[in-house]
């Protein structure tokens, strides 16, 4: 009777093993979790983030310092260090003319034969006659122009020089001296005309760069 109850028991048992309701003793895995692939370790190294796309797909560019050449303030362009301003930037009144017109750049009071200088450093691309700034009397009549480029893409322009003591691709410094002032034409005194133009060739003013005086 013993045994049959036991039987009974074993049967009973494993029927409901077969169904799921017995309970046995969770395998232990004896493998460390270091070696198990993917699982991370005390010593593991975390990369660091990438950084985020920006929106046209590629990673931001690292931050440039900018040269010295680039951050090179202007200096006044006439040898006496006096920066006065004859005829202003924007819209002027052309000379003993009631009409006015577009000037690119200031002209600024010098004396015949003195010195012009460079504004910044930079190479020398054009230094010669430019048809560009004739005379209004004579349209024949070219006016000598300088033109230097700057480290960040800048340029600056010298008009009415009377001689000329460089020549394309010089390089030049701060100072250097391009030529000499000639007389003018159209004003009673002799003047520099002096441009600043971008890196896309836009005239911009030169007054607040030079910080010029106002003639009175």
């Amino acid at each position: 009777m013993k045994r049959i109850s036991s039987s009974l028991k074993s049967g009973v048992g494993l029927f409901f093993c077969l169904l799921g309701a017995c309970s046995t003793s969770p395998k232990v895995d004896s493998q460390p979790a270091s070696a198990v692939p993917g699982a991370a370790t005390p010593d593991a190294v975390v990369p660091s983030p990438v950084p985020p796309l920006d929106p046209a797909g590629s990673l931001p560019a690292a931050p440039q310092e900018p040269s010295a050449e680039a951050l090179e303030p202007y200096v006044c362009p006439v040898s006496s260090g006096r920066c006065t301003v004859v005829s202003g930037f924007g819209t002027r009144k052309i000379p003993g003319k009631t009409e006015t017109e577009r000037h690119d750049g200031v002209c600024l009071r010098i004396a015949e034969g003195q010195s012009v200088r460079a504004a910044r450093s930079g190479k020398v691309i054009f230094a010669g006659f430019s048809k560009e700034y004739a005379s209004r009397a004579n349209k024949k009549e070219q006016s000598r122009l300088v033109i230097v480029r700057h480290a960040d893409g800048q340029s600056t322009r010298y008009v009415h020089l009377n001689s000329l003591s460089v020549r394309p691709p010089q390089d030049v410094k701060a100072g250097a001296v391009l030529g000499t002032a000639a007389n003018s034409d159209e004003w009673p005194e002799s003047v520099l005309h002096f441009e600043i133009r971008d890196v896309t060739g836009k005239p911009v003013n030169p007054a607040p760069l030079l910080k010029p005086k106002t003639a009175s």
